[in-house]
């Protein structure tokens, strides 16, 4: 813990992990913008300057509550890692869920490990063990880098996706959208066509087909990856 002030008030009896756990609560109630050290401590019960004597400063705080959000993850992707039946593909996409598990979990999520860095222990694990899962399937460092960050970045924007749409989706908003394109049938023909399906697309569904469609890509770049490999070793 840091002591700010050698001479300040003795430290409120708090303790990070209450600190954290409330952080998360306003986090769910009031959203990302609304969790502010003022709204903190006044479910906490003290003064905002007693929060810093377990944190150093707002972006701390969302560090901390980042890697609490992911914290329920952590045990699934280790037993993941350890399982030697599963091949990268099948670890991918387990893995993948399980963060899509966690981004749907608490509001606002992906909006936060969008904008806070991996900082935390506990959401570096889970980001190495990704990186493992790449490597793991042969492809160079570079092409390792470069995947897994495509691959976090496709579950917090499909995630929010997602969320944008389930906030939005009603029989009032799907007719409007079918009715703007009837006045203008000729131009938006390919649109019509595929109205009536765009209005079944369910959550899941929109994930896993996005995830087979990475996957597949990543796969087929796997292939070349190892025949170049091959043309070069001949």
């Amino acid at each position: 813990m840091r002591r700010r002030h050698p001479d300040a008030k003795p430290r409120p009896r708090l303790d990070l992990d209450l600190l954290v756990q409330a952080a998360v609560a306003v986090l769910d109630e009031e959203g990302l913008d609304g969790l502010t050290t003022r709204r903190l401590a006044a479910r906490l019960g003290v003064q905002s300057p007693a929060l810093y004597w377990y944190v150093r400063d707002k972006d701390e705080l969302l560090d901390l509550v980042a890697d609490a959000i992911c914290a329920p993850a952590l045990e699934p992707n280790a037993a993941l890692s350890a399982d030697d039946s599963l091949g990268w593909r099948e670890r991918l996409e387990t893995g993948m869920r399980l963060y899509r598990s966690v981004l749907r979990s608490h509001r606002d999520a992906p909006r936060l490990l969008a904008e806070r860095p991996p900082v935390g222990p506990i959401r570096r694990r889970l980001a190495d063990a990704t990186v493992g899962f790449v490597l793991e399937a042969g492809f160079p460092d570079t092409d390792a880098a470069v995947i897994s960050l495509l691959l976090s970045d496709y579950v917090i924007s499909i995630v929010s996706e997602e969320l944008r749409l389930e906030a939005r989706a009603s029989e009032h908003a799907q007719g409007k959208f079918e009715e703007s394109l009837a006045q203008g049938s000729e131009q938006y023909r390919n649109l019509i066509r595929i109205a009536p399906h765009l209005a079944t697309v369910l959550p899941e569904g929109l994930f896993e087909v996005g995830l087979g469609v990475l996957l597949d890509g990543i796969e087929r770049r796997l292939e070349r990856v190892h025949a170049a490999a091959q043309f070069h070793q001949a």
